[in-house]
C-alpha cells in the first residue's frame, strides 16, 4: 500500500465519525521506577503544550510527575544514550524514519499492543517499537508585505527568485528539503519517490545563494518576524502560530506540502521503566490530551476519536483536515529509513560550500 493510500485515503477514518466504545484510557498504574518520566521533544510551542494538556493532569490521576526534555531526540542522540548505557528520557517524540531506524536496530522497547490499544492511532501507524502520534507537514510560509499581489504558493514559485524575490529559509537538515527542489524542478507528485538526490541536489544549488537554512522551527519563524527572509519551508505547527500571530502579516500554502507522522517511541532500557512508558504512551493518545495538545501545537492527532472532535476553527490549521490532505504529499518514510544517513552529509556539504 502507497504513503498516499496510508495518509490520504484515511481523511474519512481520520476526520469521521468518532470511534465508539474505544477500551479505557486510564493508566494501568505501573508506577514509574523514579516518581518521574520524562518526553524529549523539540521545544517551544509542543513543550508548554504537554506542559498544559500532559503534566498536570497525569500527575493528578497518577501520582507521576511528567517532565519536558526539549534538546531535540534525534536518532544519535537515542541511539548514543542506549548504547553508552546511560538513558534519561523515557518517551521520544520522534520522525518515523528514526523509528524505523532504531527499531530495526534493536534500541527501542516493543511496544505493547495489551496496553497501548492500537485504536488510539491509525493501524499502519501502530508500529512494532513505535505508536503514531500526530501529522506534521512542512509548508510554504510567506510574508504578505513582500508580496502584496501574487503569492507564492508552491515549490516552483518558492524556487522562482525573479518573480518572487527575497531570502528564503530551507532547513539546515535535508528531511523534507528535497521533496520541495524536485517539485520545482518538475517531478509529479506520484513519482516523487525514490528521491532522485542527485537531481534534488543540483535544484537547491540552484537557489543557495538566495537561502538561509534554520537550525530550529523556531529560529525559522524568528527569521520571517526580523525581516531576514520574506519565505520559508518549515514546519506547520510554526507557521500556524505565526500565522495567526500576526494580523494577517503572514499566510501559509497548503500545495504540496510534505505530510508525515511523529511517533511515539520509548529508548531500551528508559529510566522510568517499560510499562510506565506505555501507560504515558496511552494517556498522550486519549482524545482529550490529544485535542488539548493540537490546539497549543496546529499538529493533527492520528487518534481518529480525537480528529473527529477537532473544533471547527482549527481544523483549517491542522494538516489532517479534509481541505487540507488532499493538496499534500505523505513522505516515504521508509525511503528515509534506507537512506537518511547517506544524504544527510551531501546536503549538509552542499549548503555549508
Amino acid at each position: 500500500m502507497s504513503n498516499k493510500e496510508l495518509l490520504i485515503n484515511r481523511r474519512h477514518v481520520l476526520l469521521g465519525a468518532a470511534a465508539a466504545n474505544t477500551l479505557s484510557l486510564l493508566p494501568r498504574g505501573a508506577a514509574a521506577a523514579s516518581g518521574e518520566l520524562v518526553i524529549a521533544n523539540w521545544g517551544g510551542i509542543g513543550t508548554e503544550a504537554i506542559e498544559v494538556a500532559v503534566s498536570g493532569p497525569y500527575k493528578a490521576l497518577t501520582g507521576t510527575s511528567v517532565v519536558v526534555d526539549p534538546s531535540g531526540p534525534t536518532a544519535g542522540k537515542i541511539r548514543a544514550m542506549v548504547e553508552a548505557g546511560q538513558v534519561s528520557w523515557d518517551v521520544c517524540d520522534a520522525t518515523s524514519a528514526a523509528c524505523l531506524e532504531l527499531g530495526r536496530a534493536g534500541l527501542l522497547e516493543e511496544i505493547d499492543y495489551d496496553i497501548v490499544p492500537k485504536s488510539l492511532t491509525l493501524p499502519e501507524f501502530a508500529l512494532p517499537h513505535g505508536v503514531g502520534s500526530y501529522a506534521y507537514s512542512n509548508v510554504i510560509v510567506y510574508d504578505n508585505a513582500a508580496f502584496p499581489d501574487e503569492k507564492p504558493v508552491n515549490w516552483a514559485d518558492f524556487w522562482n527568485v525573479e518573480k518572487f524575490p527575497g531570502r528564503r529559509l530551507l532547513r539546515g537538515d535535508v528531511t523534507a528539503m528535497l521533496e520541495g527542489a524536485l517539485l520545482a524542478d518538475g517531478v509529479t507528485p506520484e513519482n516523487l519517490y525514490p528521491l532522485d538526490v542527485d537531481r534534488g541536489l543540483r535544484k537547491i544549488a540552484e537557489i543557495k545563494s538566495h537561502c538561509l537554512f534554520w537550525g530550529s522551527a523556531a529560529e525559522s519563524i524568528q527569521m520571517l518576524r526580523s525581516g531576514e527572509a520574506v519565505m520559508a519551508n518549515t514546519w506547520n505547527s510554526r507557521a500556524a502560530d505565526l500565522v495567526t500571530t500576526s494580523g494577517g502579516r503572514y499566510s501559509m500554502s497548503w500545495d504540496q506540502a510534505i505530510l508525515q507522522p511523529a511517533i511515539w517511541v520509548i529508548p531500551k532500557n528508559n529510566p522510568g521503566g517499560r510499562e510506565a512508558a506505555m501507560d504515558l504512551i496511552k494517556f498522550l493518545q486519549a482524545p482529550e490530551p490529544a485535542i488539548e495538545y493540537a490546539k497549543h501545537t496546529f499538529v493533527g492527532p492520528l487518534n481518529p476519536e480525537a480528529a473527529a472532535a477537532l473544533p471547527e476553527d482549527l481544523r483549517p490549521l491542522v494538516p489532517t483536515a479534509p481541505e487540507n490532505m488532499d493538496k499534500q504529499i505523505p513522505m516515504d518514510v521508509n525511503w528515509y529509513a534506507e537512506n537518511y544517513s547517506t544524504v544527510l552529509p551531501r546536503y549538509m556539504d552542499l549548503i555549508a560550500s
